[in-house]
Order: structure tokens, then C-alpha cells, then sequence
């Protein structure tokens, strides 16, 4: 895979899960479906996007049906993956240390960014033929 398509899949991906992930959502995905919802639906939408716009640069075009299912997989793994993530991380979390005082707490925003390019980069070898 080409390093633009990496860079352009990064961008799109931070797009989604930082800058268009609210700090409710953020907090509450793993309490409220609706949350997870809404946060997977943002994931989609970007990974959409962002398959549409390198399958349009790239000279192999893949079909529509393709670029919709792999980006709904994607979405759904990354969900999957912050439920399992930190689901666990609130049940052993201390509840006497701030989030931002936890040194798991970066431990875990590094796997989780991690794991999210591990998949991101497996679903967009369907779309990046």
C-alpha cells in the first residue's frame, strides 16, 4: 500500500476519532449503546470517505458494494474493540485517580490507536487492490 493512502487513512481516521468524537461520547460509549452508536457511525462515515477518495486515486477502482462493507467492518471492529478496551479499563480502574493522573490511561489510548491501525489498514487492503 502506498505511503499516501497510509497518510490520507491516518488523517481521515483522526478526523473521526478525535476531532468529531465529543467528550460525551467519549465517556459514554461504553455505557450507552447510543453513544457507541453515534461514535461507529462517525468511524463509518470517515472510512467511507476516505475509501471513496483513494479508490478515485488510485487506478484500480473497487466496486461500491466492496468500499460500503469494508468500511461497515471496520467500523464495527473499532467499535468492538472501544467497548472491549475500555469496558475493561473502567471496571479496573481506580476510582480515586483522575483519568489524566492514571498512567493506564495512555497505556490504553496507545493500544487502542494501535489496534484501530492494525484493522484500518486490513480492511483497506479489500478496498486498495
Amino acid at each position: 500500500m502506498p505511503i499516501k493512502y497510509i497518510c490520507i487513512l491516518l488523517f481521515c481516521h483522526f478526523l473521526g476519532d478525535f476531532l468529531f468524537q465529543s467528550r460525551e461520547i467519549a465517556t459514554t460509549k461504553t455505557t450507552k449503546s447510543s453513544s457507541m452508536f453515534l461514535h461507529m457511525w462517525i468511524i463509518w462515515v470517515f472510512t467511507l470517505i476516505t475509501y471513496i477518495l483513494i479508490s478515485t486515486l488510485s487506478v484500480t477502482l473497487t466496486s461500491c458494494f466492496t468500499i460500503i462493507l469494508a468500511a461497515l467492518g471496520y467500523s464495527a471492529v473499532h467499535g468492538f474493540q472501544d467497548y472491549l478496551i475500555w469496558s475493561t479499563y473502567a471496571y479496573h480502574r481506580n476510582a480515586n485517580i483522575n483519568f489524566y493522573e492514571d498512567k493506564n490511561f495512555y497505556t490504553l489510548i496507545g493500544l487502542d490507536q494501535m489496534l484501530h491501525m492494525l484493522f484500518l489498514i486490513v480492511f483497506s487492503s479489500f478496498v486498495l487492490v
